[in-house]
């Protein structure tokens, strides 16, 4: 998209109270969306309504308005703040006579825009045609009244349906591939969790700093960006802890509130790093005046995704730019365990590594390994990851030790392997 494209927000304020986002801030974040597909955003309108128009999203006052704000203003595009029906879309156009996007396109381009790996850009086109599908009626409904009489098939209704049936055939063939790449990352989890590592995921609202932390844990260079899904593609990293603990953690894709649910279907291969992980590392903002609701939405993907059950490590990143951070503390209390850091600064680390290892010692037990003299490679995993109480040589080797019940798994299978 060219930055010089004056754009024009618009969005339908129901007032509704259990909204955990009102009209402003969701705009707000449409119009950071806008920024990072390079748009240039001229102005927003809300119209407040108690439901959207069936027909026009807006109101047919609004539409006339607006109208004039194109030509004044030289509007190219408009973006509505929710995802229009494929009607909405077609009356908008119809009268506007410009480009129309809805919050689901643009963050479709957006990732479109973004995808760099074979995966992401699979997943895009596949999220991209499944939104297309139902929307193809209207793209062709002018040709089908140009030709055609009783009992006969308009050109725009011939094409229609060789179009639902390209689009169709692409669909299946993108869902066989994403089949294959979600077996093989499927078989490279396998082989992390047959080792002795402990696997987590940095999960959390896009743009608060989950590549920063994952950079300064692994001392890297990942892409950061102060963009929203600057990165789609989990980004793993073996890192150590300060105690020694070796750990592997993955960087997921930002999530968002109004996440399209073609994006979500199409990313579950990629969000699966989250339902097979250890435990969850929550980076959030602590500088964002919505951070309470963001965690809310957050928490509810984990439940949609049935990950709501692993442990979660709070981390609130930013914290640099917090005056008061007692006071924030407090409030923040029931988010536990929870750790403040800023991540960029490579502030607060020490004590994000401290409350990683509290964590993971809520996973230790007792447990007694009986091993082979063939195998003191075991014996040396068992001397680095956990804490020996005994042990005991005679045909076989009997070791006692306080262990994380997630690696006596893991080293049970090394033992079968």
């Amino acid at each position: 998209m060219n930055e010089n494209t004056n754009t024009l927000l618009i969005a339908v304020d129901t007032q509704k109270k259990n909204s955990l986002f009102n009209s402003l801030e969701s705009i707000t974040e449409l119009k950071d969306l806008a920024s990072t597909a390079k748009l240039h955003v001229i102005d927003t309108i809300t119209q407040a309504r108690k439901s959207p128009h069936n027909a026009l999203y807006i109101g047919t006052g609004k539409v006339e308005e607006i109208k004039i704000l194109i030509k004044d203003l030289d509007i190219k595009i408009i973006v509505a703040d929710d995802e229009l029906t494929p009607s909405q879309h077609k009356n908008l156009e119809k009268h506007f006579e410009i480009k129309i996007m809805d919050r689901t396109s643009l963050i479709l381009a957006i990732f479109a825009q973004r995808a760099a790996t074979y995966e992401a850009k699979l997943q895009v086109e596949l999220a991209q045609l499944q939104y297309l599908k139902p929307r193809l009626t209207n793209m062709w409904q002018h040709l089908s009244r140009t030709a055609g009489g009783i009992g006969t098939k308009g050109p725009g209704e011939t094409q229609l349906e060789t179009d639902k049936r390209l689009v169709d055939d692409r669909i299946k063939i993108l869902k066989r591939k994403l089949t294959k790449v979600a077996q093989s990352r499927r078989e490279s989890r396998k082989s992390r969790l047959k080792k002795d590592i402990m696997v987590g995921s940095i999960i959390g609202y896009t743009n608060a700093g989950k590549s920063t932390l994952l950079n300064t844990l692994a001392n890297d260079s990942t892409l950061v960006e102060d963009q929203l899904f600057a990165t789609l593609d989990p980004t793993t990293r073996q890192i150590n802890t300060s105690s020694g603990e070796k750990l592997i953690i993955s960087d997921t894709v930002g999530f968002i509130q109004k996440l399209p649910t073609q994006l979500i279907n199409s990313f579950k291969a990629t969000l699966e790093e989250v339902v097979e992980s250890d435990f969850l590392i929550h980076v959030i903002d602590c500088n964002d005046k919505k951070l309470f609701e963001k965690i809310i939405t957050v928490n509810k993907i984990l439940e949609d995704l049935s990950a709501a059950h692993i442990p979660i490590l709070y981390i609130f990143n930013k914290a640099d730019l917090i005056s008061d951070i007692v006071e924030l503390k407090i409030k923040l209390n029931e988010y536990q365990p929870q750790c403040f850091i800023s991540a960029s600064l490579n502030f607060g680390i020490e004590s994000f590594f401290k409350e990683v290892s509290n964590l993971l010692s809520s996973f230790k037990k007792e447990h007694t390994f009986v091993i082979g003299y063939d195998r003191m490679d075991i014996v040396n995993i068992l001397h680095e990851q956990s804490a020996v109480s005994s042990i005991n040589y005679t045909d076989v080797i009997t070791i006692k030790t306080l262990i994380n019940h997630v690696l006596i798994n893991k080293i049970m299978g090394m033992m079968d392997a």
